[in-house]
């Protein structure tokens, strides 16, 4: 509820300020305050427990992450006509977008030792 409640409370703010990028930037601080929530009380209960493996591949997702966020930050500004042309072009460049973020992410990650080839089948597998 504390985390809806801040999501509520920062869309309407943001909203006034950065239009509708307010409301997405609401909606991402208020679910990193929910994961700080849920990590804190699941540490509490002795249930979240950072080991050597975490340690080791938390910064290496972080640099994928920023990484792929710029990525994407130069694909949509690259792709700015698609998105003020008609829905089938707004469609083939979101899709665009999204599928480069995942590819990008994932190479990275496999780059990096984030996440190794075996476990990444394994994952997609699950899927």
């Amino acid at each position: 509820m504390i985390s809806l409640g801040c999501n509520i409370l920062l869309s309407i703010t943001l909203f006034q300020f950065i239009n509708y990028a307010g409301i997405a930037l609401a909606t991402a601080l208020a679910s990193w305050l929910n994961v700080a929530m849920l990590s804190w009380r699941l540490s509490r209960r002795g249930h979240l427990h950072m080991d050597a493996q975490l340690a080791r591949n938390l910064p290496k997702a972080l640099l994928c992450s920023l990484v792929m966020g710029a990525a994407l930050r130069a694909g949509a500004w690259a792709l700015a006509p698609a998105f003020a042309s008609h829905l089938l072009a707004k469609v083939a460049a979101l899709t665009l977008l999204v599928g480069g973020g995942i590819g990008v992410f994932f190479g990275l990650a496999l780059l990096t030792g984030t996440v190794g080839a075996g476990e990444l089948k394994r994952m997609l597998k699950r899927a």
